[in-house]
């Protein structure tokens, strides 16, 4: 997913989201399906929205493998949930 949407440029999955569902002709079949995906504007917010979240999805990844791994380390040596040491390592991220 990451790596298809911050490889690709922007226009190609313009067309590819926008152009792409109408090849298939079983979502026709559905109205208010095929009346979502037939729309611009609807395929311009899904893209934006799925290539927006790519990057973001990267820029977090980046930012928690940055905490050094004593951090981690001790949130186990103290027995924290997965919960906890998330409240406790995502401040520094």
């Amino acid at each position: 997913y990451i790596t298809l949407f911050t490889g690709t440029p922007l226009l190609v999955q313009f067309f590819l989201i926008y152009y792409g569902p109408g090849q298939f002709p079983s979502l026709k079949e559905y109205p208010l399906l095929w009346e979502l995906l037939s729309t611009p504007w609807f395929c311009a917010m899904v893209t934006l929205a799925l290539n927006s979240a790519a990057y973001s999805t990267l820029l977090f990844h980046g930012a928690v493998r940055a905490i050094p791994a004593g951090q981690w380390q001790s949130c186990q040596a103290l027995g924290m949930s997965p919960l906890q040491t998330a409240n406790v390592i995502l401040p520094y991220a």
